[in-house]
Parts: structure tokens; C-alpha cells; sequence
């Protein structure tokens, strides 16, 4: 359901356009253990602007440039080790 500001923000010429169309099907994984800049290298050696990341092959979130950017320049990363340990038991 598209609304007065969807169309502020979608092109005049594309609005028709399917998902599909545009999204890209190869995309970079990253399990939730390694340290991140290993997945840093990972995103420059790709040439992805993001990556999924999974626990046991099934995916749980997803990091971004600009999540990194963001987390370098406000140090705002979660310190929830207690959180992500109990999802990788579950």
C-alpha cells in the first residue's frame, strides 16, 4: 500500500518497478563470530556496501557501511554479549 510520501521518494519513472528487478542475488554472508575487521575485508574484497550475517547458516541480521561508519565515529556499538550468546544456544 503506497501512501502520499512513498511517492515523494520513488522516482515518477519507476513506480511500477518490481523488487525483483532491482535487487542484486549475489550478497555477501558472514557468521556472527568473527572479529569485524575480517568482515570488513570481506565487504572491500566483494565489493558489497553490506553483509548478512547468520548464526548456523541462518541469517540474523545484516551490517552495512554505514553501520560501520556509524559505529566507528559514535562508538555505539551493543554491548550485549549475554544477548547474543543465549541466541546462538536457542
Amino acid at each position: 500500500m503506497s501512501t502520499d510520501s512513498d511517492r515523494n521518494i520513488v522516482p515518477a519513472n519507476c513506480p511500477n518497478i518490481l523488487i525483483e528487478q532491482v535487487m542484486c542475488e549475489k550478497f555477501v554472508a558472514v557468521d556472527a563470530l568473527p572479529p569485524l575487521p575480517e568482515t570488513v575485508r570481506k565487504l572491500r574484497d566483494e565489493g558489497s556496501s553490506c553483509v548478512i550475517v547468520t548464526v548456523e547458516d541462518r541469517p540474523v541480521g545484516l551490517i552495512s557501511e554505514r553501520d560501520l561508519t556509524r559505529g566507528c565515529y559514535t562508538k555505539s556499538w551493543k554491548d550485549d554479549t549475554a544477548e547474543r550468546n543465549w541466541r546462538r544456544k536457542s
